[in-house]
């Protein structure tokens, strides 16, 4: 279950299809569709840099902390010479920052995952380079950012759905 903290920085928008979420991850790997189809989905959003904090990456050495921790440790990773994954690594990257700069927004949603067996929490499956840009982004303009995430919407005010609006 997530904590009361974060259900205040991250807003749920509504419910998303494993086909939906499928989709948004183009060179998913079969392993990484069972992954996607064992587990529900929904649309979720935040506008602040202190949330993407919050979300984990595996930067290529093997560690796994927050964007903003993450990023710079990428970045000279992806910059050194000689390294062609980090040169296509880079290119995806730059790639989102434009697309970004240019539309506002992402091509479509990263995709981020909770599992207390493997002990992940906001791990990203998909979508770093998109984090990445909107890390770089936000720090000079206003952004929302749309994630898929394998946490339930739940009504603002539970009773609200059992009672109905009150006039």
């Amino acid at each position: 279950m997530v904590s009361q903290e974060c259900w205040m920085a991250f807003q749920c928008v509504r419910a998303a299809t494993r086909i939906e979420v499928s989709l948004a991850w183009p060179g998913a790997t079969p392993q990484s569709l069972v992954e996607i189809h064992r587990r529900n989905w929904s649309l979720w959003q935040f506008d602040a840099l202190v949330d993407l904090a919050t979300i984990n990456v595996q930067h290529p050495t093997g560690l796994t902390q927050g964007v903003p921790a993450t990023f710079s440790a990428w970045l000279c990773w992806a910059n050194a010479v000689g390294n062609a994954a980090g040169t296509i690594s880079l290119a995806s990257y730059r790639h989102a920052l434009s697309t970004l700069r240019t539309n506002g927004s992402a091509a479509w949603p990263p995709i981020i995952c909770d599992d207390a067996v493997v002990g992940w929490s906001k791990q990203v499956l998909d979508g770093k380079h998109r984090l990445f840009a909107a890390y770089t982004y936000m720090h000079s303009r206003a952004l929302t950012v749309d994630v898929f995430w394998n946490q339930p919407c739940l009504p603002a005010d539970p009773l609200a759905s059992i009672v109905g609006p009150t006039a």
